[in-house]
C-alpha cells in the first residue's frame, strides 16, 4: 500500500508547483532572438497553449510566459529586452523545442 502512495504524493507535489518553484531550478534551455519580445511571447503563448493556460507578463527587466494547468505551473519562459530567453519546465514530458524553433 505504501508503494502506491509514492506516485500519488509525487503527483500532488507537482500540482503545487509555482513559477517561482520552477525558477529555482536550472533552465532546461536557453535561446536568443532578434524578433520583438512581445511577438515572441505571444507566439509561445499560442504555440504551447495545449499544456496549460498561458499568462504573459511584460516587465521592465523581462517578459515572462507562464503556463498553468490544474493550478500548477507547467512551463515558464523568460525573455530579456535584449532577446535572451530561458525555459523551465515541470518535467521532461513538457514540449518546448518546436516552439523555440518556431517563435525565436
Amino acid at each position: 500500500m505504501r508503494l502506491a502512495a509514492i506516485p500519488l504524493a509525487c503527483a500532488l507535489a507537482a500540482c503545487t508547483t509555482t513559477a517561482s518553484d520552477l525558477r529555482e531550478r536550472e533552465p532546461v534551455a536557453t535561446f536568443r532572438t532578434a524578433k520583438p519580445v512581445p511577438d515572441v511571447a505571444q507566439c509561445f503563448a499560442e504555440s504551447v497553449s495545449r499544456i496549460g493556460a498561458p499568462s504573459i507578463f511584460q516587465g521592465s527587466k523581462e517578459t515572462t510566459v507562464t503556463f498553468v494547468q490544474q493550478d500548477a505551473a507547467t512551463l515558464f519562459i523568460s525573455i530579456s529586452p535584449a532577446g535572451e530567453g530561458r525555459v523551465w519546465r515541470v518535467n521532461g514530458l513538457i514540449p518546448y523545442k518546436e516552439a523555440i524553433a518556431r517563435c525565436a
